[in-house]
């Protein structure tokens, strides 16, 4: 009659034993003294018979980098108590761990660093990048091109771009080499993104829409000639908004570049697709051979025609090519990103 009483015993007993094997895959903490998570980052409070239960259910928790436990109450955290202690708070409950080791599938070398993966970062890689200019100085993806996760804001799932790690931290939106890649597409494909990120592809609006409404992004494109010739322009603040309002341009901030401004005149001016859009948008959308932002007469630039390729280099000078005006030759390739 006596065995139940021993297994609740133990139960409690377990956790406090060093050897014991849950706990091992934790640690206390003492880089900014006696301290702990700040409350803002718990995510789930449970009522557990153990701290070693508690633990437990941390462990199995991608998403619990640490745990609080006293008087049967288990508090889950989201954060672990980083160098400049900005996460955390003079501690209040009796025990509280942190998940050891370098988290998110990060691996640590012979000197205890650790290198991230899928857009994770800083000690620990204990929290998503949110852009790649965020990630750009991260051991594991430093001077690479890499498909990463990023999350622009803690309210948005995250989601992978394609990211050039230097010159700054380039997230691309538009990546077209190929003669054979064809940018006619629907509403819900410009929405959406299309392509392979590691090749030809559009992110999409509504990966842009987050990206441009967390800080201010410079938007620049790329293009070369037949010559390899290139040639960049840059737009300083460029943000849309949300696909209610038509994700139409409501910033471009100012324009350099050596050939003509595109995207100036077209603020204010919804997306259109071949699909969606007002009358103009429709026509202009079929007519340049993709999405994009239409006013009256189109727009000056066709950034989402066909790219040709001509035996002297030039324009066939047709409204479903890529092309800028005043500009005889055809781009051979063109590449959009945000910095």
């Amino acid at each position: 009659m006596f065995l139940p009483n021993i297994v609740v015993i133990l139960a409690n007993i377990l956790p406090y034993i060093s050897g014991s094997p849950i706990l091992g895959h934790f640690k206390t903490t003492s880089v900014c003294g006696d301290s702990q998570v700040k409350d803002g980052y718990q995510f789930a409070r449970h009522t557990t018979r153990s701290l070693l239960t508690c633990a437990s259910t941390c462990n199995e928790l991608e998403k619990c980098y640490s745990f609080a436990y006293q008087d049967h109450d288990c508090f889950l955290y989201s954060m672990i108590v980083i160098s400049d202690c900005s996460t955390s708070t003079p501690k209040t409950k009796k025990h509280f761990y942190e998940k050891s080791g370098c988290l998110n599938g990060g691996k640590a070398d012979t000197t205890g660093t650790c290198y991230c993966k899928n857009g994770f970062m800083d000690e620990r890689c204990y929290r998503r990048m949110k852009d790649c200019t965020d990630g750009m100085l991260e051991p594991s993806y430093a001077g690479k091109g890499l498909a990463l996760y990023v999350q622009p804001n803690p309210d948005v799932e995250p989601f992978k771009v394609y990211c050039i790690m230097n010159y700054g931290g380039r997230t691309h939106v538009l990546y077209h080499l190929s003669e054979s890649t064809n940018l006619t597409r629907n509403w819900e494909a410009y929405r959406n993104g299309f392509g392979v990120l590691t090749g030809d592809h559009w992110l999409g609006l509504e990966y842009v829409y987050h990206l441009v409404n967390s800080r201010n992004f410079k938007l620049e494109f790329e293009t070369r000639n037949s010559l390899n010739n290139q040639f960049k322009q840059t737009y300083s603040n460029f943000k849309i908004a949300n696909e209610t309002d038509g994700y139409r341009i409501t910033s471009v901030g100012t324009f350099s570049g050596p050939m003509a401004d595109c995207m100036t005149d077209l603020l204010e001016i919804p997306f259109s697709t071949y699909d969606h859009g007002d009358a103009n948008g429709l026509e202009c959308a079929a007519a340049y051979g993709g999405g994009w932002w239409f006013r009256d007469y189109c727009a000056r630039c066709n950034m989402v025609g066909r790219l040709v390729t001509t035996p002297d280099g030039n324009r066939l000078n047709i409204s479903s090519e890529k092309y800028w005006p005043d500009v005889l030759w055809n781009p051979r390739r063109l590449k959009v990103w945000l910095q």
